[in-house]
């Protein structure tokens, strides 16, 4: 057992989001904007179908998931 905490910019919007890391990570001849997203991407579907990863938006959306599954508590502001 564990516990992993991420702190992302919105999952729809992370990959496309770039930040300086981006810029520090890139190399010649590949610029911040060329670089491929595919593990983000991938990242992103991954947390949005497990049903067993808990998240919570700065937007108020959240799902929180509870293992003994007494309790899954499932929010969305429109």
């Amino acid at each position: 057992g564990g516990f992993l905490f991420l702190l992302t910019p919105e999952l729809q919007e992370w990959p496309d989001y770039r930040d300086s890391f981006s810029e520090d990570y890139a190399m010649y001849p590949i610029n911040a904007e060329e670089m491929s997203t595919i593990f983000i991407q991938r990242l992103v579907n991954v947390i949005h179908s497990e049903k067993k990863v808990s998240r919570i938006s700065e937007n108020g959306d959240c799902y929180i998931y509870q293992p003994d599954n007494t309790k899954i508590i499932q929010q969305q502001n429109l």
